[in-house]
């Protein structure tokens, strides 16, 4: 697969060009003209061995240490029939589920989408399709730019950046690491980016639903914003953001039953570069905690990145990172707060792959119950094509 990779990725441009040109659009890339259309694939390989400690199901039976593994092929494409039009499509298959279903602690140790996060998308009856959007760039002088997005999308493309922390496929893996909690995904939205040579501006706005399995799903209006800066300092290039968030008033009250509440929030989330080959980054959040559906109300993490020539393995890539979580309720059965400890190493294999190992603690102190921990420890193999 790893020889034939450069090969089918090839094919796959020449096949989009073929079509586009059929369909009347001159597709094809000139010295200053970039390419308009590309199609790449990532597959993804992960396995996880779960060692749990006073860990219950669903069912309120014992957890007890297993391993399971889980494949996912992300496959996106974009085309560019002028430069500020761009249309883009991104289909997930995914084949098992890892350890994320086997539940017993609060936060999953694999953010990436699995076999049943690809099947009836936000309750939607949508399988595989996360996004489809058509972007429009309405401004692109030397002082600003503005671009307009509208379709399916995921809000975590506009809210949240982060350098160091921010990507399941190729740095952590524990969702919050990933990005901040409760911000939704592959649903009906627009997004409008404005940017500047050191700032940026990120509006979004989706129509969307909760996990239909918890609760039968709760459609809302999600409304966010990201004020990014980027500082160069004596020792570093740093990417600062202030996110803000709200949605509307659709969720159950935890505190009256007969009201509903709204979910409010803020974030900060930077990365700092310092010196050579060495980066920290830091993510912190707050919201309210009066909708039920929320089991955390605010997120304080942090941890650096390594490049390895910094001790004579160039091409390997380590992070570690600490997360500290508050529970969002107070009754019984609650959470009252989670610790999270991840550590991971990266290595190419060769142009097209590269494999990670890949250790996390979780522990939940749990009100007035048993206080589960789980050891997960794992490899990632990713193929590029």
């Amino acid at each position: 697969m790893l020889k034939n990779a450069k090969t089918i990725s090839q094919q796959c441009r020449i096949l989009l060009l073929s079509i586009c040109t059929s369909a009347g659009f001159n597709c094809q890339a000139s010295e200053n003209d970039p390419a308009r259309g590309h199609i790449e694939a990532v597959l993804t390989s992960v396995y996880q061995y779960g060692y749990y400690d006073e860990a219950i199901d669903e069912n309120g039976e014992a957890i007890s240490d297993r391993g399971r593994g889980s494949f996912a092929l992300d496959v996106q494409g974009e085309f560019t029939p002028s430069s500020e039009d761009t249309f883009h499509a991104l289909v997930s298959f995914a084949r098992g589920n890892g350890l994320k279903n086997t539940g017993g602690v609060s936060v999953a140790a694999n953010a990436d989408d699995l076999e049943d996060d690809v099947k009836n998308i936000n309750g939607k009856n949508r399988d595989y399709l996360l996004e489809a959007w058509y972007r429009r760039q309405l401004l692109d002088s030397q002082a600003v730019s503005v671009a307009v997005t509208g379709g399916l999308i995921n809000a975590t493309h506009y809210l949240d950046h982060n350098r160091v922390a921010n990507d399941e496929i190729t740095q952590f893996m524990n969702e919050v690491f990933v990005t901040r909690f409760f911000l939704p995904s592959y649903d009906t939205g627009i997004a409008i980016q404005t940017k500047g040579e050191k700032w940026h501006v990120d509006m979004t706005w989706m129509r969307t639903q909760t996990d239909s399995n918890k609760n039968g799903g709760v459609d809302y209006d999600f409304f966010g914003i990201d004020l990014g800066y980027i500082a160069e300092l004596p020792f570093g290039e740093g990417h600062y953001h202030l996110v803000g968030l709200t949605t509307s008033n659709d969720f159950e009250d935890r505190n009256k039953a007969d009201r509903h509440a709204s979910i409010h929030g803020l974030s900060l989330s930077m990365d700092q570069t310092i010196g050579d080959g060495f980066a920290i980054f830091m993510r912190t959040g707050w919201s309210n905690e009066d909708a039920s559906e929320l089991v955390h109300d605010a997120l304080y993490s942090g941890g650096f990145q390594v490049d390895g020539h910094r001790f004579s393995v160039p091409k390997l890539v380590a992070g570690v990172g600490y997360a500290y979580l508050d529970g969002a309720g107070s009754q019984p059965g609650d959470i009252r707060h989670t610790r999270v400890f991840e550590t991971y190493a990266r290595y190419p294999l060769t142009q097209f792959s590269d494999i990670s190992a890949d250790v996390q603690w979780i522990s939940d102190e749990v009100r007035d119950a048993q206080n589960p921990q789980l050891w997960a420890i794992g490899a990632r193999l990713n193929l590029y094509f």
